[in-house]
């Protein structure tokens, strides 16, 4: 097996966490970082359902977050 074959997840075979806060915030997601082997960045998978966010905007987190659709 290479390393990198060791370094990818498969987003369906996830279990992921349920959170949920108010009417406002819910979403699906767990911290994929350790399973990709990062150290000093931080991943996560989250899913969040139509109409719902899944954690208030801030302003270092709007610098510091990356989407991928």
């Amino acid at each position: 097996m290479r390393v990198i074959d060791s370094k990818v997840v498969n987003v369906d075979e996830l279990t992921l966490e349920h959170f949920a806060k108010g009417d406002t915030f819910e979403c699906n997601a767990l911290r994929i970082g350790p399973l990709l082997g990062a150290k000093d960045l931080g991943y996560s998978y989250d899913v969040v359902p139509p109409g719902k966010r899944s954690c208030p905007s801030t302003v270092i987190a709007a610098k510091r977050r990356c989407s991928l659709s």
